[in-house]
C-alpha cells in the first residue's frame, strides 16, 4: 500500500507528495478497521515514505522495532493482543528468514519472472508461518498446511485487489450509483479470492489440530528467531545504489526529521494520556431494539462491556464511536441474562476485538442460541466464568462490581430466564450504579436482601410499553435506591402486541429522579473524576 500511494503521490512534488502519501496510509489504516496489524503496517509504511522523502535507506527491522515501540508506548497491554503478536512476529520472521529461504527456493524454481515471484511468495509465507506457529497453535489450536498454496495464488494479485477496492470506496462516496457499477466489476474478483480461501480450508488435512502448547514457548521462540542471524548468514546481495538527496538542504532535512520524531513522541504521550486519563466513563450504548449494552472505561485504562445487545453490526459501530480507533482490547464481558438479546451481538466482536474473559450467571437449561454462543467462546479460547451472589470483581483499587443476585440458579423454563438474571452494583469513589437489567421480582427481592441498594444511577431494561414503576419489583427497588437518574435500555423480551397503551413513567413518586430512555435519546455517557459525577454526553 505504501508503494502504491507513494507512486500515485510522486507527481505532486517532493514536499506535497509525501504528505499526500502519508494521508493515504492513515486513511487506509482507519478504513481497514485500525486493528493492531493494520496500525503496525501503517507505521512501517509511513516510515518507508518518510525515508524516501528524506533520501534515506529503509531498513525493515528498524522500522518494525520503531513501530512496536510506538504501539506499546501508547497501549502497553497490546503485547497480549493476538493480532499484534501475529503481525509483529510474522513480519520479524519474513525479515529474518525470508532472505535466507528465498535463495534456495529460487535456485529450484528458476530465475525467470514466474520463478522469482513464486520464490518470493513461498519464502515469505514459509518465514511467517515458521515464525508464528507457536502463537497460532496456542491461540487457535491448529497448524495450517494450505497457507502455502493459498498465498502462492492470492498474494500476486493482492495489490490489484487493494487498488480496485479503494476505487469502489472512493467512487461510491462520490456517487452510490457509480460505486455500484464499479463494485459489480470488482466483486467477482474478490469473490473468487474468497472462494479459493474457503475451498482450500475445507480440503481434507488442511490443518492439524494441536493442544497443550505451553505459553512460555512463544517468547522463547521469538528469542530463538532473533538469534538466527548469528548462526545463519543471509546471502550476499549487491549493495543498492546510494539514493541521492532530493535537493533538500541537510539542515532542513534534520529539522523535518526532528519535528516528525517530536510529533510522534508527543502524539504517543498525548494519546496515552487521552486513552487513560483521570476519568472513569460509563456509556449506555444505543444498539437498537432487542437488548442492552453498556461500556465501562476505567481511569486505569481497563475496559468492561456489560451485555452486547441483539445487533452485532450496531454494537461494533457503537464501540467504534465510544472507544479510540486504536483500542481493540476488552478486558471483561459480563452477560447479565441468558436471553439472546444480551449476548447475540457479542459474536460480531470475536474477530474484531481481543476479549480476555467472559462472565455470566450460567443456564441450567441452555437454549440453542446460548449453546451456540458457548461454542463460539470455546472455539475462540476465551475463558468463561460464572457469577453468583457475593462475588466481587475489582478491576482496579478504586472500583468494584458487586454481584447481588442470583444466589443459586433456579430451574426455569424458556420465558422465565429473568429469575436467574444478574443484578450488579458498580461502586466507585463518587458514582454508584445499580444494574437491575431484566431481573424479575424474585431476583430483585434477592438483591434487596443482599445489601445496600443506595445508588446514584439505576439501569433497567424494559419494553417500550412499560413504565419504570409498572412492576412491583422495580418500584420497590427504585424507592430503596433513591437514584438521581434512571437509565432505561431496550429489553430482550418480546415487545408487546400492537396497540398496547404505554404505561406512563411516574418520576414524581420519587422526588428528584430523572429518566432517560436510550431508545429515544440515544447513547448516554456518564463520567466521574473520583469526586463527582456528571452526564458527559
Amino acid at each position: 500500500m505504501a508503494e502504491i500511494v507513494g507512486r500515485l503521490a510522486r507527481p505532486f512534488g517532493r514536499m506535497l507528495g509525501p504528505g499526500l502519501a502519508l494521508g493515504g496510509i492513515i486513511g487506509y489504516v482507519i478504513l481497514s478497521g485500525a486493528g493492531p496489524a493494520a496500525i503496525r503496517a501503517g507505521i512501517m509504511g509511513a516510515i518507508l515514505i518518510l525515508a524516501r522523502a528524506l533520501g534515506r535507506d529503509y531498513d525493515v527491522l528498524r522500522a518494525l522495532g520503531l513501530a512496536c515501540f510506538i504501539m506499546t508506548l501508547v497501549q502497553p497491554t497490546i503485547l497480549w493482543d493476538v493480532g499484534f503478536q501475529l503481525s509483529a512476529v510474522g513480519t520479524l520472521g519474513i525479515a529474518i528468514l525470508g532472505e535466507r529461504l528465498r535463495a534456495p527456493l529460487q535456485a529450484r524454481l528458476g530465475k525467470g519472472r514466474v520463478g522469482r515471484v513464486a520464490a518470493d511468495v513461498l519464502a515469505a509465507t514459509l518465514a511467517a508461518q515458521i515464525a508464528t506457529f507457536p502463537i497460532v497453535a496456542l491461540n487457535f489450536g491448529i497448524i495450517s498446511f494450505v497457507s502455502l498454496p493459498a498465498n502462492l495464488v492470492l498474494v500476486p494479485p493482492l495489490p490489484l485487489l487493494i487498488v480496485l477496492a479503494t476505487l469502489v470506496a472512493v467512487v461510491g462516496a462520490i456517487s452510490p450509483a457509480l460505486g455500484s457499477i464499479v463494485g459489480a466489476v470488482v466483486w467477482p474478483l474478490a469473490r473468487a479470492a474468497d472462494g479459493i480461501i474457503e475451498g482450500l480450508a475445507h480440503l481434507p488435512g488442511a490443518y492439524l489440530a494441536v493442544g497443550g502448547i505451553p505459553t512460555w514457548l512463544t517468547p522463547l521462540w521469538v528469542i530463538i528467531l532473533g538469534c538466527v542471524p548469528l548462526l545463519w548468514r543471509a546471502p550476499e546481495r549487491a549493495a543498492p545504489a546510494a539514493t541521492p538527496a532530493p535537493g533538500m538542504p541537510r539542515p532542513l532535512r534534520w529539522a523535518i526529521a526532528l519535528t516528525l520524531a517530536l510529533a510522534l513522541f508527543g502524539g504517543a504521550v498525548g494519546v496515552n494520556a487521552a486513552s487513560v486519563g483521570s476519568r472513569t466513563t460509563l456509556t449506555f450504548l444505543d444498539v437498537g431494539a432487542g437488548g442492552p449494552a453498556t461500556l465501562l472505561r476505567l481511569a486505569s485504562g481497563r475496559v468492561i462491556l456489560i451485555d452486547g445487545g441483539a445487533n452485532g453490526p450496531a454494537l461494533v459501530q457503537a464501540l467504534a464511536t465510544a472507544l479510540p480507533f486504536w483500542a481493540h482490547q476488552i478486558d471483561l464481558v459480563i452477560v447479565t441474562d441468558v436471553r439472546s438479546g444480551h449476548f447475540a451481538g457479542l459474536a460480531a466482536l470475536l474477530g474484531a476485538y481481543h476479549i480476555s474473559e467472559v462472565a455470566d450467571p450460567g443456564a441450567l437449561h441452555p437454549t440453542r442460541d446460548y449453546t451456540a454462543w458457548y461454542a463460539d467462546l470455546q472455539a475462540a479460547r476465551i475463558p468463561l466464568v460464572r457469577l453468583h451472589m457475593g462475588d466481587v470483581i475489582q478491576p482496579d483499587p478504586a472500583t468494584r462490581l458487586e454481584v447481588l443476585a442470583p444466589a443459586v440458579l433456579t430451574p426455569t423454563s424458556v420465558g422465565q430466564e429473568d429469575t436467574n438474571a444478574l443484578v450488579l452494583r458498580l461502586v466507585t469513589p463518587a458514582l454508584r450504579v445499580l444494574f437491575a437489567g431484566e431481573a424479575d421480582d424474585a431476583a430483585l427481592a434477592q438483591a434487596t436482601r443482599a445489601g445496600s441498594q443506595r445508588a446514584d444511577v439505576v439501569q433497567l431494561c424494559q419494553i417500550s410499553t412499560d413504565g419504570i414503576l409498572s412492576g412491583r419489583g422495580e418500584a420497590d427497588l427504585l424507592r430503596l435506591a433513591a437514584p438521581a437518574l434512571v437509565v432505561v435500555a431496550p429489553s430482550a423480551r418480546a415487545p408487546a402486541s400492537t396497540g398496547t397503551v404505554p404505561t406512563p413513567d411516574d418520576p414524581a413518586a420519587i422526588p428528584g429522579m430523572g429518566v432517560i430512555r436510550t431508545a429515544q435519546s440515544g447513547t448516554l455517557t456518564l463520567a466521574t473524576d473520583g469526586s463527582a459525577w456528571w452526564v458527559a454526553a
